[in-house]
């Protein structure tokens, strides 16, 4: 769980839902000027609830706040937005 903390305090993003064949998809994205880095997901995550949710179809997204120390958590669905659907958001 420390390497979660860590890597959300370098401002990366969380990113853990499961595919259509039931197969965990996991990683960090950091958005910066010069485009976003991409981080492997390493260790295991221990949240049972939130894990039962996230094969059910729901998406958890992790990242740190722009309030003091504090993470967001956001667990939703990914839904398509933009003119031609391009663009996957968190509902």
């Amino acid at each position: 769980m420390n390497s979660i903390v860590n890597k959300l305090n370098n401002g990366y993003t969380l990113y853990f839902s499961y595919d259509r064949d039931e197969n965990a998809r996991a990683g960090y994205l950091k958005k910066t000027d010069y485009g976003m880095i991409p981080s492997a997901l390493t260790g295991e995550a221990e949240f049972p609830y939130v894990l039962d949710l996230v094969k059910q179809g729901r998406t958890l997204q992790l990242c740190l706040s722009d309030v003091g120390f504090m993470f967001t958590a956001m667990l939703g669905n990914a839904i398509l937005e933009g003119p031609y659907g391009e663009e996957e958001c968190l509902d």
